[in-house]
């Protein structure tokens, strides 16, 4: 029976419900901007359903290379076995940059003691406890990092968070990144796997808990699959339009778990 695993926590609405088109009047009440998300192509042995990755902000510039493939793959390419109907499921020489901005300030208002000890009002692995953390878990996960190797996946709790947010082996899994409008055939997306990601923790709450990061994402294409990316989940839907459904009540300044360095 597979396990439940890592599911990044939803954004704070009073972020996302901001974010709609000019002059369309957002606070909910504009057209939405589109977001872009990572999503496994099929799920990982022992995972009950695929890992997504949501954007808070779409990346400002997206750059990617194309190149001639190596000598082996070249050579599958241009000299296929007779009635061989398997997709070459290979590292190309093309790749794609991009970063990614993540701010969880909402999330971490008030939600510390004076003390520096999370009020327990939230899960040890929400975005309200662990910050950006909680989105640098997502891409762990994503790329095979609480993985254990066998049939089914490690369990991401609290008893091992620490232990687990912390290292892993990446693997390469085949996924899709997602930018352009999903509803048009030639949109914008990549299919491959996540080679390199870097993190550079930028602001901090006066505990020391990190609130914004930059994630550095260099992908590694794969040759195109002969299907359509996966559709993403309505609940990461409703996140990114909406936020979490539970908000922290706004504290004042000055009030415990507010501030950074």
């Amino acid at each position: 029976m597979a396990q439940q695993f890592f599911t990044q926590p939803p954004f704070d609405g009073r972020l996302t419900r901001n974010m709609a088109f000019p002059l369309t009047g957002g606070q909910g009440g504009g057209t939405a901007i589109q977001m872009g998300y990572m999503i496994w192509d099929k799920p990982m042995p022992g995972y009950s359903d695929r890992a997504v990755i949501s954007y808070l902000y779409n990346p400002s510039t997206v750059s990617s290379d194309f190149a001639m493939s190596d000598a082996s793959a070249q050579a599958a390419l241009n000299f296929p076995n007779a009635g061989d109907t398997a997709m070459l499921a290979i590292p190309i020489s093309q790749t794609a940059q991009w970063s990614l901005m993540f701010d969880r300030t909402f999330e971490l208002w008030g939600t510390f003691n004076a003390n520096g000890q999370p009020d327990g009002r939230f899960s040890t692995l929400d975005a309200s406890t662990l910050g950006v953390q909680a989105d640098v878990m997502a891409f762990m996960q994503f790329t095979g990092m609480f993985y254990n190797g066998g049939a089914t996946p490690s369990q991401v709790s609290a008893q091992n968070t620490n232990l687990a947010s912390n290292a892993g082996i990446m693997m390469q899994w085949p996924s899709w990144a997602i930018f352009g409008n999903t509803q048009v055939g030639n949109a914008l997306r990549y299919y491959g796997y996540i080679s390199e990601f870097s993190v550079q923790y930028t602001h901090w709450t006066q505990f020391n808990v990190p609130m914004r990061c930059v994630i550095s994402v260099t992908f590694t294409m794969l040759t195109m699959p002969g299907t359509q990316p996966p559709s993403l989940p309505a609940t990461n839907i409703n996140s990114l339009l909406n936020g979490s459904a539970t908000q922290p009540v706004t504290p004042a300044l000055g009030a415990a778990g507010i501030g950074g360095t």
